[in-house]
């Protein structure tokens, strides 16, 4: 009896144990890996590529262990890392093989910053190693002496250091064409074969510059599970994708209360000339009264042009201004920016008057005026 009570219990505490780290998050799925397709290198050497699927079961990255010769001034050495790519063919990471560490000259393993340095020339797609022959990178009319071995190398064209690693030139441009040529081909290829909404989606929330812009240019708004996730990307998008969503995005989805005041809620986050496009975008819509309210309290957080912009979209929809949206407007006569309370007055005057309190509050704005 006391031994079915201890495995019992010791039952229960393993259930209690999991469904806690279920709770916190601590149990998921590991990601797994599938062979998708062989590639050739340039040196006929056979590599396989193997897409990366994520807990989801969304394709996540590209992978591939490569084993490449590498020679210069005759003497050849072996390549060997593993390299990694998004799912549209750009360069991710690489991670050398601790018994096989990159060197550059003299088999001086590489620093940190030669790593740096190495990996944002492979993430370089317009890099000028895609123009020259590895020979032509190198002056053979001045030579550099081996201290370790019996050889000597050419030195870097001054033109060109820029694009390579100091002391590795060869495996650099090596490195750099696996990456880049038709491996990062085959893997664009294959993505849009496999393409579905998961993907595009999963593509939306990425954090990269490529990925977001390429799946803005995929997006059918027919489908409406996709505008949250372009929305997001006016605040959240790199560089200059928030500019490209904004454009993106249908003019129904600008007609939507629901948007109107997403986007309106976003004018004190982003910067000057994203709340200008949104400014622009809720200018030539029919604005809802809950909008047009939310908006008159967003009105500190712009500069005089836009100020004057949101005064002209209140009056052009002055139709829909209701007892709240002019008692909203009718608080920012006591404001401390002149430019604010005048227009409010001039606003009220045009369009307030059928509301016999705000008579009074005009009054006393203008006598405190004078």
């Amino acid at each position: 009896m006391k031994r079915q009570l201890h495995i019992f219990g010791m039952i229960l505490s393993s259930a209690v144990l999991w469904f806690g780290m279920s709770a916190l998050g601590y149990t998921h799925k590991k990601e797994r890996s599938q062979k998708v397709f062989t590639a050739y290198l340039k040196d006929s050497v056979e590599v396989e590529v193997y897409l990366v699927y994520d807990e989801r079961e969304v394709p996540l990255k590209y992978f591939s262990h490569i084993k490449s010769p590498v020679c210069e001034e005759g003497i050849c050495y072996e390549l060997i890392v593993d390299l990694h790519w998004d799912v549209l063919g750009h360069f991710l990471e690489y991670r050398e093989e601790p018994k096989n560490p990159f060197t550059k000259f003299d088999h001086i393993r590489f620093s940190e910053s030669d790593h740096q340095k190495l990996k944002s020339i492979l993430a370089d797609k317009t890099s000028l190693l895609a123009n020259y022959d590895a020979e032509e990178l190198v002056d053979t009319e001045i030579e550099i002496q081996s201290d370790i071995i019996d050889a000597v190398t050419g030195a870097t064209y001054q033109s060109l250091k820029g694009a390579v690693v100091p002391g590795a030139v060869y495996s650099s441009h090596t490195l750099w064409h696996i990456v880049n040529d038709n491996i990062s081909d085959q893997i664009m290829e294959h993505t849009e074969s496999v393409m579905n909404d998961p993907l595009l989606i999963s593509l939306l929330e990425s954090k990269r510059y490529n990925l977001q812009l390429y799946a803005l240019k995929k997006v059918d708004f027919k489908i409406d599970k996709y505008v949250p996730y372009v929305f997001r990307l006016i605040s959240e998008g790199e560089s200059y994708v928030p500019y490209f969503a904004i454009e993106k995005i249908p003019q129904e989805i600008w007609a939507s209360t629901i948007y109107q005041e997403k986007s309106i809620r976003l004018l004190e986050k982003v910067e000057f000339k994203l709340q200008n496009e949104i400014l622009g975008k809720l200018q030539h819509n029919s604005i809802s009264d809950s909008s047009l309210r939310l908006l008159t309290t967003k009105i500190n957080v712009l500069d005089k042009n836009q100020i004057e912009k949101v005064f002209q979209i209140l009056y052009a929809n002055k139709d829909k201004l209701t007892r709240n949206s002019i008692d909203e407007i009718a608080s920012l006569l006591s404001s401390d920016e002149i430019l604010i309370s005048t227009s409010a007055y001039d606003l009220l005057k045009k369009v307030g008057l059928q509301y016999k309190h705000i008579v009074i509050e005009l009054k006393e704005y203008k006598y405190k005026t004078k």
